[in-house]
């Protein structure tokens, strides 16, 4: 099984994607390996299957052995008809396709945050205060010297920004904001009237709701983040195969 990982552009600004090869030897123990970066020269479903047959002929591995495709579920990787995973399949049909369980996990999490407001308001208000503090050495140092009167919050002053892409490693993130709630209420309150976007902060994370939804939060990002952690570990994905079988 051949897993290819979403696309990232180098320093030279050239899109490569990630290629991973899973398999399993006479005892069925799982193996996952990360083959390498491969540039790709345009998007399209012909293109990606293109340079997934030709990383499979370079490693003389026969693409008659294939048995599995993982991708996420872009239209150019896992469209049914002109997709990465239908081109493949159209030489190899045996080699099944499955859309990566994590991202289907962080879709998932994407869609019911944007849907429940207060979960949307908790995560768009904790990024901007995240991105303000991170960004003004002022600030920063403000937070610094508060969380200085309360040794227990010193080594949690470190404030962690929100990952843009996977939903389900946030909880870190959430949890640091919600440690020293008490210590940012007080560096917002001593920020009034000089920061406009203190202001709109601090009146934000005055409100009890506030606090309840983000405590809510980091529990409900805590327990997605460890079943993201399940879904890619060998063991645990071997154990689910078996118990389809």
């Amino acid at each position: 099984m051949f897993d290819a990982k979403d696309e990232t552009i180098d320093i030279s600004l050239k899109e490569q994607v990630s290629i991973s090869l899973r398999h399993v030897d006479f005892d069925f123990d799982v193996f996952d390996d990360f083959i390498g970066f491969y540039e790709r020269p345009s998007t399209t479903g012909d293109t990606l299957a293109a340079i997934i047959v030709d990383v499979l002929l370079r490693l003389d591995l026969p693409i008659e052995d294939s048995r599995g495709q993982c991708y996420d579920g872009a239209k150019n990787m896992g469209g049914h008809m002109k997709g990465a995973q239908a081109v493949f399949s159209s030489t190899e049909n045996r080699a099944i396709y499955t859309h990566c369980f994590s991202h289907s996990l962080n879709l998932a999490i994407i869609h019911v945050s944007s849907i429940v407001t207060e979960f949307s308001n908790v995560l768009e208000n904790v990024h901007t205060f995240v991105k303000f503090f991170n960004e003004s050495a002022r600030t920063a140092l403000v937070l610094n010297y508060k969380a200085d009167d309360d040794p227990a919050l010193a080594k949690h002053t470190i404030l962690k920004p929100l990952c843009p892409t996977r939903w389900t490693v946030r909880s870190k993130s959430l949890n640091v904001v919600n440690s020293q709630y008490e210590t940012i209420l007080s560096v917002l309150d001593s920020l009034k009237s000089k920061e406009s976007v203190t202001n709109g902060l601090s009146a934000f994370f005055e409100k009890t709701s506030s606090l309840f939804y983000l405590t809510v939060s980091v529990i409900v990002f805590g327990i997605t983040e460890e079943l993201a952690g399940n879904l890619q570990n060998l063991r645990h994905q071997h154990h689910i195969h078996l118990e389809a079988n």
